[in-house]
């Protein structure tokens, strides 16, 4: 029980930074609003590549590929 709830909770947050990292990455494409609104609407809505947002989180989340915590090392510094 425990475990299932961890899963569905680790998830769900690393889904939403997965999106977070696709949606930065189109828009700094110059992508419009409204391809990107297609974009992600494509995602979610495909089991396949929801499970890939899952993984792009945990990768973004690893890496920091958008650079929003610049306090972090790179895996290149340590």
């Amino acid at each position: 029980s425990y475990l299932i709830n961890s899963y569905i909770i680790f998830s769900f947050a690393f889904s939403i930074t997965g999106l977070s990292a696709v949606v930065f990455f189109v828009k700094s494409k110059g992508v419009s609003k409204f391809l990107t609104f297609i974009i992600i609407f494509f995602i979610l809505t495909t089991p396949l590549l929801s499970n890939i947002l899952l993984y792009v989180g945990v990768i973004e989340y690893t890496l920091n590929w958008r650079n929003l915590d610049r306090s972090r090392k790179k895996l290149k510094d340590v």
